[in-house]
């Protein structure tokens, strides 16, 4: 119950903002690009104020958060060969914004790669305890686009926006 010193604060959602970031693999490591942040194994990941702010993250008037985009953004930002398309719940405090959302913490739900080693796939699905799925292998056409196209760019270009989407949505089984 809240009292007039410390207000109760009620929740948007009770359920976490599903959102997608685009993080490099370093063996059993997910890497965030912009900020040199291992996301941890096990365990959430926590927001911070990396410009020395002494308020809850994300701040209203600050940059700060974890952020998630939403997947026509992450996408952008895809490489097949060193980066891969996860999935995370933001949860506790969540600010929406235009591209997505910025929160307080988050954990990943699901990664989608297009071309990585077995023993990395294995390493990262042991260490997260989440599925991966596999573009290249979930797609006949995708596994030949593969093979005929020379740069990972052109790739990247061949895939479409609402495969991806239809690759990261949950199976509502």
């Amino acid at each position: 119950m809240g009292t007039p010193e410390k207000p109760l604060v009620v929740p948007d959602s009770i359920e976490p903002y599903l959102g997608y970031k685009s993080l490099h693999v370093n063996g059993n490591e997910l890497h965030s690009m912009a900020y040199l942040m291992v996301w941890p194994h096990g365990s959430r990941a926590e927001a911070f104020c990396g410009a020395g702010g002494n308020h809850e993250c994300p701040g209203l008037l600050c940059p700060c958060g974890i952020y998630a985009a939403n997947v026509g953004e992450a996408w952008r930002y895809f490489d097949p060969g060193s980066r891969v398309i996860v999935e995370v719940a933001l949860w506790g405090r969540v600010t929406m914004g235009t591209t997505g959302a910025r929160g307080q913490f988050a954990y990943p739900q699901k990664i989608v790669a297009a071309a990585l080693p077995d023993r990395v796939i294995q390493g990262l699905a042991e260490a997260y305890q989440i599925p991966i799925e596999m573009l290249v292998e979930s797609d006949p056409s995708l596994i030949r686009a593969w093979s005929e196209i020379e740069t990972r760019q052109a790739f990247r270009k061949a895939l479409t926006q609402a495969r991806v989407e239809q690759l990261l949505r949950f199976s509502e089984d």
